[in-house]
């Protein structure tokens, strides 16, 4: 996290919450947000009996919420961070998962995919089935790319066999051709027809229109 994504979240939290992060920042840290943030205001903060493990869960406990704005949910991520996410995924509405993909950095969301279950990714993909959501198509494209890298990866390491993770053979699972990505398995085909460029991450940038079939 950047000190001016810390000022960020330090000025849009409430001054509890805030006593209990700036508790938690290692000296040399605090030494740098003096630069950001004036002395007194973070004398302030200075003592709280709120620990760190009761912030996260009273941050977490919002994400239940539908109508906490897109502010907050940055802050929620910010302050407990991804792997904790996904592992109180069962608390967020459809709505608000789709918002936080929605707003989230590409490295946020690989995060996410990487540590998401079974169960999770399941869930996502029902929500891109739904067609019940404002993802827009080159997030789709992007989103189902992560999950046939990560089964590809459980498939090559032994961790999941082909027939117990929920797609057919993972070579096969996605095809390229031209301009044209397609997703199959036994419960739908999506067929992407997008421009395809390979970053430095190897992730595809995906851009124009997606085809459900």
């Amino acid at each position: 996290m950047t000190y001016k994504k810390l000022v960020e979240l330090i000025n849009n939290i409430s001054d509890e919450q805030a006593q209990k992060l700036v508790n938690y920042i290692l000296p040399e840290h605090f030494e740098k947000l003096m630069k950001f943030i004036p002395l007194d205001k973070l004398n302030t903060y200075i003592d709280t009996t709120l620990s760190l493990e009761e912030l996260t869960e009273q941050e977490l406990k919002k994400l239940s919420d539908e109508d906490i704005s897109d502010e907050q949910l940055e802050n929620i991520i910010i302050l407990v961070g991804e792997e904790t996410l996904v592992e109180n995924f069962d608390i967020i509405p459809n709505k608000n998962l789709v918002r936080i993909m929605s707003n989230i950095s590409n490295d946020k969301l690989a995060t996410i995919i990487s540590h998401a279950s079974d169960e999770s990714l399941v869930r996502i993909i029902d929500i891109i089935e739904s067609d019940n959501h404002d993802l827009s198509k080159s997030l789709v494209g992007q989103i189902i790319a992560l999950i046939h890298d990560k089964k590809c990866v459980k498939q090559e390491s032994g961790a999941v066999s082909d027939s117990d993770s929920g797609f057919s053979d993972c070579e096969d699972e996605i095809e390229v051709s031209d301009n044209q990505v397609e997703h199959s398995n036994s419960d739908f085909t999506i067929s992407y027809q997008v421009e395809l460029s390979y970053n430095y991450f190897g992730v595809f940038n995906y851009e124009d229109d997606v085809v459900y079939v």
